[in-house]
């Protein structure tokens, strides 16, 4: 914040925590007119020690809203209804995001092909059609999530939907270079940076969703998830290596490949 220039009309914070009792101060300290919670997933979970007090931490982001501020909420995310008492007791505005045809933002279609993705949205009564450069179901609703909050700023709209074709995976979240190698070459996707259940479901369905080439398939090589837990096993989607049963896992840690069944 010390180093936002003075002159700027728009700023993006983001406030994390890995336990309990630390988003409050810092929302209270950025004080924003919208407040956006992504998702609820059990990330961090060891720590905080169920996945309702994950959303009970994340709607504390709320209570540090400027007065008639917006708070985002993720319909579909586990235990949404806490996160939306959370916002009623800020009294903000409350926007839901999702799939829902009851959702204020809502995401009509959206369909991957090499180059990114294409969504259709339903946003506080306008309906956009708009590209967004990387892959993945997830960044959809990330976009969607962004563009109603640029809207309940008085952003200009159609222009965010434009910047969203221009935006690129960083490192560590879905970046994907072509590797040489004696046998031809291959395509390396770089999903590293962390992860948690749900991410990782959404990485699956990514790499689901990507074609290989002539005669390629596809290989997922996991590591750890940490912070889970003692429940770490519970929390993994039991489909997962079933998704993968005519491709290749590599599983790379006694935590992962303690999923082989």
């Amino acid at each position: 914040m010390a180093r936002m220039p003075a002159e700027s009309a728009f700023a993006v914070f983001e406030v994390g925590m890995n336990h309990r009792g630390e988003i409050l101060p810092l929302a209270q300290l950025v004080r924003p007119h919208a407040a956006l919670v992504t998702t609820i997933a059990p990330a961090h979970v060891e720590n905080l020690g169920s996945l309702e007090a994950v959303a009970d931490e994340k709607g504390d982001v709320y209570a540090g809203l400027e007065p008639g501020g917006a708070a985002l909420v993720p319909n579909e995310a586990p235990h949404a209804a806490r996160l939306i008492d959370a916002a009623e007791r800020a009294g903000a505005n409350i926007i839901r995001f999702g799939r829902d045809t009851g959702c204020e933002a809502r995401l009509i279609s959206f369909a991957m092909d090499e180059t990114g993705s294409t969504a259709e949205a339903e946003i506080l009564g306008r309906n956009l059609r708009y590209r967004i450069g990387v892959e993945g179901a997830h960044w959809a609703l990330n976009g969607l999530a962004a563009l109603a909050a640029a809207d309940m700023l008085g952003a200009d709209v159609e222009a965010a939907a434009h910047a969203l074709e221009h935006l690129r995976a960083f490192d560590g979240r879905g970046t994907a270079q072509a590797v040489p190698a004696s046998f031809g070459s291959f395509l390396l996707v770089d999903d590293a940076y962390n992860a948690n259940p749900a991410s990782m479901a959404a990485a699956f369905s990514t790499l689901a969703a990507r074609k290989p080439g002539p005669g390629g398939r596809r290989i997922a090589a996991l590591g750890d998830m940490l912070e889970l837990g003692p429940d770490e096993r519970a929390r993994i989607t039991p489909d997962w290596p079933a998704r993968w049963k005519k491709r290749a896992l590599i599983l790379c840690s006694p935590p992962a490949r303690a999923w082989r069944r």
